[in-house]
């Protein structure tokens, strides 16, 4: 008899501690999935409202995120409260990145009133993004005299009558760094009678687009504002004497 009682304790005892452990889990998956829902309902909340919301998906490894970042700084600076900006680290929001199926990075994504309204993947530039927002109707009139200086000052350059040899180059490119000391060496030995301009197509996105930059190096010679020569790829200095001669 105290066998069989003993045995029963032993059993109840056993399924008390089995139920506890259940619930424990229970209880941790619960607030797991809460706490989830909390930061799912904050972004929810914010995309839903009448006010753009700019979600750029990124990487801290990702080279063209980091150039990307800076570039959607700099919007929201100009436009202020008209927009919002969200920044969405995939390897940290990987739940959000899956269910907006981020594939590549960056993503850039624009939201309207709960709608994806605009989704670009890759590097995207100020006025890409600007017409987007535009067509949403944000005043994107507002001058940028930041941006618009360099502009100005290329336009001049290349408007007058003494050559401007351009290198369109990035500072992570081999062939460029190979390209850039034949172009000083040129400069040095033609002295006053050409000007250089060395563009960083990762800084000046928008004046590589305007010349459709789509390899590095890229070299052109303007004149009178018209482009007189285009090369891609490293040039030796006798070709672009040539070319230069030519003129």
């Amino acid at each position: 008899m105290k066998k069989t009682l003993n045995l029963l304790m032993i059993l109840a005892l056993s399924f008390a501690v089995l139920s506890c452990g259940s619930s424990n889990k229970n209880d941790e998956k619960k607030e797991m999935k809460e706490e989830k829902e909390v930061v799912k309902s904050a972004f929810d909340q914010a995309i839903e409202g009448s006010i753009p919301v700019v979600v750029d998906f990124y990487a801290d490894w990702c080279k063209p995120c980091q150039i990307q970042g800076p570039i959607i700084d700099d919007l929201a600076k100009e436009l202020g409260e008209q927009i919002k900006v969200i920044k969405v680290n995939v390897d940290n929001e990987q739940t959000l990145a899956a269910r907006f199926e981020v594939q590549s990075i960056p993503t850039i994504m624009i939201f309207k009133e709960n709608r994806i309204v605009f989704k670009a993947v890759g590097l995207q530039n100020t006025t890409v993004l600007k017409n987007a927002l535009g067509d949403l109707g944000v005043d994107i009139s507002m001058p940028n005299i930041e941006k618009s200086e360099p502009k100005s000052s290329f336009d001049q350059a290349i408007a007058g009558s003494t050559p401007v040899l351009v290198d369109f180059y990035a500072t992570w490119c081999k062939p460029c760094q190979i390209q850039a000391p034949i172009i000083d060496e040129l400069e040095r030995e033609l002295g006053g009678q050409i000007k250089v301009i060395k563009v960083d197509v990762d800084r000046e996105l928008e004046l590589s687009q305007r010349y459709g930059i789509q390899s590095i190096p890229t070299i052109m010679i303007f004149k009178e504002n018209q482009i007189v020569f285009k090369a891609l790829g490293v040039q030796n200095k006798e070709t672009l004497m040539q070319a230069i001669n030519n003129l």
